[in-house]
């Protein structure tokens, strides 16, 4: 076992002989053997533990053990306890993820400290086939079909070419002491269920399901190599940089085929998800204006483009952009945009709220941004340009008021609206107006 492991780091490429590599150290069977099989092949290393205070007393008990673990091979030890239930809360997370960020949170800050070469975890073979399966029942895609791989950025699985009943045969032969979770043993995670319940069967109905199954995660990791450089090489070409985002063109994807898995992965980086994109494509070829969200990100279906933009900064510089084509806007705050031709038979509706500009006048696109000392612009029904700040002084705003006032521009950042309080006067509409825009503010 020792001359495999030793192969298949040389063979692998995982690090350099000369390299010290950062060891996470549970204190269970897979860790412990992870070290003693470091220790004998000669590695240099250092052990990194975390108490995530989940098994009351038995988390500290396997906080001690690592650290006698440590002394025993005379390495660095860094040990820390989180609270993990908290963090998990206050993060809208599940305990698992929530331990999984806190975990490797922690060994991306040993890395950089104290120079770690990568951080070694003790996956096993099993637990690929356990990932895989469990990914399979979560859609994740061909990405999740791979099971866990042997080197990840600066992450590395030094014993999935081992299973768990090699590894318990090592514990055993070797006289090794090691710490056994008892949650485990339970059917209270899915992951669980898979590992004593569902992977039984499988090995039961097919005697070679283990071989078979790290053949099919080669396999899988293999196509997945060529699609990825498939997908890149298109993304490269249809998703173009586009001021301060990005825009594809509408006829280009038309090209694609499967357009579906196409979109996703153009789109999945900016975080929309399989539902989203279903829904863009359903309305690919209806009326333009249509905006999707995600955290970070905002899409506009265009008539001829999708555009992606990252949400601005809520500062003073933030900048928000309204296109002629687009019909709403949901953020920073929520508009109603209406182009119409104008009809001097109809009265509209004018209100602080509710506005109508000359669009022949307009030049697009439009932009949302905060006031500025020295804005000036002419109010509505008056000759001759005003301070804002004068307006202001005149409606008696208070700091806060003033702070949080929006004003609409055009392209050539010529102040069309102080919203909520007065319009420009030089975009009214008047008899001679042929398209209005209308622009309602939903507060």
């Amino acid at each position: 076992m020792l001359q495999r492991f030793v192969d298949e780091i040389e063979n692998k490429a995982l690090f350099n002989p000369t390299d010290t590599v950062l060891l996470a150290v549970s204190g269970g069977m897979d860790s412990v053997t992870m070290c003693e099989l470091f220790y004998m092949a000669g590695y240099r290393f250092a052990i990194a533990h975390c108490n995530f205070r989940l098994r009351a007393e038995a988390s500290d008990g396997d906080e001690v053990f690592v650290k006698q673990l440590a002394k025993r091979y005379g390495v660095p030890i860094h040990s820390v306890a989180f609270d993990t239930t908290k963090y998990a809360e206050e993060n809208k997370l599940s305990i698992e993820e929530a331990a999984r960020n806190l975990r490797y949170d922690f060994f991306d800050k040993l890395i950089e400290q104290y120079e770690y070469s990568c951080v070694a975890t003790a996956h096993h073979r099993d637990d690929a086939i356990e990932t895989f399966m469990l990914n399979l029942m979560r859609g994740t895609g061909i990405v999740g079909l791979h099971g866990i791989l042997q080197k990840n950025d600066r992450i590395i699985r030094p014993l999935l070419c081992f299973s768990r009943d090699e590894i318990t045969d090592f514990i055993e032969a070797n006289n090794l002491q090691y710490r056994t979770d008892a949650t485990n043993a339970t059917l209270d995670y899915k992951r669980n269920k898979v590992r004593h319940l569902l992977v039984p069967l499988f090995r039961e109905l097919a005697p070679a399901f283990d071989k078979t199954m790290q053949n099919n995660m080669k396999h899988i990791a293999d196509v997945e190599m060529i699609y990825r450089q498939d997908v890149d090489t298109k993304r490269n070409k249809f998703v173009q940089p586009h001021q301060n985002g990005y825009k594809i063109s509408m006829k280009d994807l038309e090209t694609l085929n499967p357009l579906r898995t196409y979109l996703y992965e153009f789109l999945s980086p900016f975080g929309f998800g399989e539902t989203v994109i279903q829904d863009i494509i359903k309305v690919r070829n209806t009326i333009s204006g249509k905006r999707f969200l995600t955290k970070d990100y905002y899409l506009i279906k265009d008539r001829d483009y999708l555009f992606v933009y990252p949400y601005e900064d809520d500062s003073e510089d933030a900048k928000y952009i309204i296109r002629e084509n687009d019909i709403c806007m949901d953020v920073p705050i929520s508009l109603e945009i209406h182009s119409m031709e104008n009809n001097v038979s109809v009265q509209y509706d004018f209100n602080k709220y509710n506005v109508y500009f000359d669009k022949d006048k307009l030049t697009f696109p439009l932009c949302l941004r905060r006031w500025k000392n020295g804005d000036k612009f002419q109010p509505f029904g008056m000759k001759g340009k005003r301070k804002i700040s004068d307006l202001f002084t005149d409606q008696k705003l208070s700091l806060h008021d003033k702070k949080n006032i929006w004003l609409l521009c055009n392209a050539d950042d010529e102040i069309l609206w102080v919203m909520g309080l007065r319009t420009d006067d030089r975009f009214k509409i008047t008899s001679q107006t042929r398209n209005i825009l209308n622009i309602t503010w939903k507060v």
